[in-house]
């Protein structure tokens, strides 16, 4: 079944040059990675054969002593990126330094760009790097979720989009399940929102909180999509679906059926919502990356195998210890 879906952090038009996939340009591009699935329960990342030189360019953020990553995925979210700010430093001390915060800005103009907004929100103290995509490309969410997944320095990861504020008792409670998390491919998703004003929204379809290993077990995301809007999330799950041992679970309602005992399943706990900052919805041509989705589904086009097909860089914090 084929459904339409979205994502509400891209409501942003990136306006930059479309990127050809490699079943759209019929030859692969120069992707940084690929996964080596020969330890099931931990896959690693591996040199592009095609491409061997840009692994090097792989430099995961150092861990000074984080439990969990935190990773934004940003694009002229100025607004939205000070309001995250001013809101971590009223994170207990304590907190804070179980957490690193990631940001992957992905190829905002510089007058945009989230580095410019933590140099400008200097006297905050809270340990926060950015890393930026190279090149501004239409609609590289997939890319920019693996790039996070690639360079967080924690092997437990909470991935939300800039226009979710994250509370201090969701962070609380992603501490507090990492053992499933970590102990299992188990994939936390559908998380629960509410606006502002507190009414209630719908699951957000893409926050998901994971492990690494788990993430790159189940394939990552696809980047045969990038350039073309739409069908990430659903060709994430479906990959999530068809991956032995790995488990999807609903953090709005968690069910027994996805832990190993009973003890265990009583522990599970519904996660506290996210803060949905509103903006602007506007409506987005799927018919390409559908177009793309049925194919995939019907065999008649690979799932992509190589991943990071874009540059990036470290523009703020990439020893782990810089603080807006």
């Amino acid at each position: 079944v084929i459904t339409n879906t979205y994502n509400p952090s891209w409501y942003v038009f990136k306006p930059g040059t479309p990127v050809q996939s490699s079943s759209a340009s019929g030859s692969p591009p120069c992707g940084a990675v690929v996964v080596d699935k020969s330890n099931s329960s931990l896959p690693q990342l591996g040199a592009n054969p095609s491409c061997p030189s840009r692994f090097q360019h792989v430099q995961r953020l150092p861990n000074h002593g984080a439990d969990l990553t935190v990773a934004y995925l940003y694009y002229r979210d100025t607004e939205y990126l000070e309001r995250h700010v001013k809101h971590w430093i009223t994170l207990p001390r304590d907190l804070l330094k179980r957490i690193s915060i990631l940001i992957v800005d992905d190829g905002s103009p510089m007058d945009h760009s989230a580095r410019a907004v933590l140099e400008k929100m200097r006297a905050c103290d809270v340990r926060a790097a950015v890393v930026r995509v190279g090149e501004d490309i239409r609609w590289n969410i997939g890319g920019a979720r693996n790039l996070a997944f690639a360079l967080a320095p924690t092997e437990l990861v909470l991935l939300v989009d800039a226009d979710q504020l994250v509370t201090q008792s969701l962070l609380e409670w992603s501490l507090r399940h990492s053992k499933y998390a970590l102990a299992r491919c188990d994939i936390f998703l559908d998380f629960p929102r509410k606006f502002p004003n507190g009414r209630r929204h719908r699951v957000h379809p893409a926050t998901m909180l994971t492990s690494r290993s788990s993430y790159w077990r189940v394939g990552g995301c696809d980047e045969d999509f990038v350039g073309n809007y739409g069908f990430t999330d659903v060709h994430f799950a479906a990959r999530l679906r068809q991956t032995p041992g790995c488990q999807r679970i609903s953090s709005e309602r968690p069910i027994m059926k996805h832990v190993a005992n009973f003890t265990d399943a009583m522990a599970l706990e519904p996660a506290p919502p996210l803060i949905h900052l509103e903006r602007v919805h506007s409506g987005h041509d799927i018919a390409a990356n559908k177009a793309i989705l049925r194919k995939k589904f019907q065999g008649r086009l690979p799932w992509s195998t190589d991943y990071l097909r874009f540059s990036w860089e470290w523009v703020f914090g990439a020893d782990g210890l810089a603080q807006c």
